[in-house]
C-alpha cells in the first residue's frame, strides 16, 4: 500500500507538476500495517493458548505438546475424521440410590472427590476425557493424538487399573469418616470412530461418536450382570493378550450389533499381583448384602 502511494505520488509530480505529500501517508500506511500484523500475532497466539488451556483440562499434556507440534495444524484436530481408539466409560454402581438419601452438599463434594481421582488416573496413563454423563465419565485412548493402537490400547487399561486402585483407596477414606463407600463399572472397547468438533453454534466441544462408542458404553453396564468392575471387548484384548491376565466371563448380545461381543474381565498385568481385582470383588459383594 505504501508503495502503491509513493509510485502515484511521483506519476502526479511528474505529469501534473503537483506535489502529493507522502511521508506522513507512508509512514502512517507502515504503522497500520505494522499494527495488523501484530494484532493478528498476537490474537493467533491468544488462540493458541486459549486451545492449548481448554485442551489440557481434558488431555494428558505430553498429547497436547505433541497437538501443538504443527501449529499451523492444530485446527485439523477439530474436523471430522475417521480414526481408531480404545474408549473407555465408567458408571458409579447404585448411584441414584445413593443420591436419594444424601443430602445435595455432600452427595456433591463426595461426587467431585471421586471424579477427581478418575480423571488423574485417566489424564496419567495419556487419556482424553471426552465427557461426564452425570456421575458417568467417558474418555479415549488414541485421539486425538495415536501413539500406536498397541500402546493406546495398553493406555486404556493402565488408565483402568489406575481408577480401580484410587477407587480403593477413596473407599478406605470413606469409611473412616463414615462415608456410604463408592463402587464403580468400567467397560472398554477398541475400534473405529469419528471425532471431531461437535454442537451447535452456540455450544461445541470435541467429541467421537460411532458404533465403538455405543459398544464401549454398553459394556459398561454388563459389569452390573456380570458383577465385575472391569470388562474389556475381544477387540481390545487382541491387542494386549500379551500383558495382561484376564478371566473370559462369556459371549454378550450387544444391542445395534450383529453377533455376540467376546467379553474378558481384566485381574491386572502379568506378573503384578492381583489381590486388589479380588479383594474390590469381596468387598462389593459384602457392600450389595449389606444394602438388601
Amino acid at each position: 500500500m505504501g508503495l502503491f502511494w509513493l509510485i502515484t505520488s511521483y506519476g502526479v509530480f511528474t505529469y501534473q507538476h503537483l506535489i502529493i505529500p507522502t511521508a506522513t501517508p507512508i509512514v502512517g500506511i507502515i504503522f497500520s500495517s505494522f499494527a495488523y500484523f501484530t494484532t493478528g500475532v498476537v490474537q493467533d497466539q491468544i488462540e493458541k493458548r486459549r486451545f492449548r488451556s481448554t485442551l489440557e483440562r481434558y488431555v494428558a499434556a505430553p498429547v497436547v505438546r505433541e497437538i501443538l507440534k504443527a501449529p499451523d495444524d492444530y485446527n485439523a484436530f477439530l474436523k471430522g475424521r475417521k480414526i481408531k481408539a480404545a474408549i473407555l466409560f465408567s458408571d458409579i454402581r447404585g448411584f441414584t440410590t445413593l443420591s436419594s438419601h444424601l443430602e445435595p452438599e455432600p452427595l456433591v463434594e463426595q461426587l467431585n472427590v471421586y471424579l477427581d481421582g478418575m480423571v488423574e488416573a485417566i489424564l496419567a496413563a495419556n487419556g482424553t476425557v471426552d465427557k461426564f454423563i452425570g456421575d458417568a465419565v467417558m474418555a479415549e485412548f488414541g485421539s486425538p493424538v495415536s501413539q500406536g493402537a498397541k500402546t493406546d490400547a495398553l493406555n486404556a487399561i493402565k488408565a483402568a487399573l489406575g481408577m480401580r486402585a484410587a477407587l480403593a483407596k477413596l473407599r478406605y477414606q470413606w469409611r473412616q469418616n463414615g462415608q456410604e463407600p463408592l463402587f464403580n463399572g468400567i467397560g472398554i472397547n477398541y475400534g473405529e470412530l469419528i471425532a471431531g468438533d461437535i454442537g451447535s453454534q452456540r455450544r461445541r466441544e470435541y467429541a467421537v461418536i460411532g458404533d465403538a462408542v455405543n459398544v464401549a458404553s454398553r459394556v459398561e453396564g454388563l459389569t452390573k450382570q456380570y458383577m465385575t468392575d472391569l470388562l474389556i471387548t475381544q477387540s481390545l484384548y487382541e491387542l494386549v493378550a500379551e500383558e495382561i491376565d484376564v478371566v473370559f466371563v462369556g459371549e454378550q448380545e450387544v444391542k445395534g450389533r450383529s453377533g455376540g461381543v467376546k467379553l474378558y474381565g481384566v485381574l491386572g498385568f502379568k506378573g503384578q499381583d492381583h489381590n486388589l481385582y479380588h479383594q474390590v470383588h469381596t468387598d462389593f459383594q459384602a457392600h450389595q448384602a449389606k444394602s438388601h
